[in-house]
């Protein structure tokens, strides 16, 4: 004869939660996981590093602590020799010239009175990529269009100054835009 069990098991409340194994979590393991996971991963994260050790400093002198931050122009940035009255050459980064020429860094031989037109390109472009790139922007399908379809062509005439171009821009390798 079978014998009546009602023992049967049943949970009320859950249990609380514990942490995660130590070995799965923290910067170890991440160190582990993405730099070291396999032989060829380790190799190339110790060349990674010896590249870094070996060209930082002279980057970091270059870039800052030998650069020339004032002056007028490119002329600032030379160094004489010692004792001499001659430019030797360049000692660092010369962001006294950069600083001369940034509005041709950035807008190249656009003409000065119709660099709105860049500017506004580059706002369109910035707004549209976030819209189309941030995941939780509703209408990926209308922000899709405008950036594949409309924005190139909205582009094109703001860039060549209407539907007949820019007649003042010069180019020596062109008459005009």
């Amino acid at each position: 004869m079978m014998a009546n069990t009602d023992q049967a098991y049943i949970r009320h409340e859950l249990l609380p939660q514990e942490p995660a194994p130590k070995s799965t979590h923290g910067a170890t393991h991440w160190v582990k996981v993405n730099l070291f996971a396999t032989p060829t991963d380790a190799i190339l994260t110790l060349f990674g590093l010896a590249a870094i050790v070996y060209f930082l400093p002279s980057m970091l002198n270059w870039l800052f602590f030998d650069a020339v931050w004032s002056g007028d122009n490119r002329v600032a940035c030379l160094t004489t020799e010692q004792g001499g009255e001659q430019p030797a050459g360049w000692s660092g980064a010369c962001w006294a010239f950069v600083e001369a020429k940034y509005q041709q860094f950035l807008y190249g031989r656009y003409p000065e009175a119709e660099r709105w037109r860049v500017d506004i390109t580059g706002v369109m472009f910035v707004l549209l990529l976030a819209a189309f790139m941030i995941p939780r922007i509703p209408y990926k399908i209308l922000t899709a269009f405008l950036f594949f379809i409309v924005f190139p062509i909205v582009a094109y005439v703001l860039l060549s100054g209407g539907w007949f171009g820019l007649q003042h821009v010069e180019t020596p390798l062109w008459g005009g835009l």
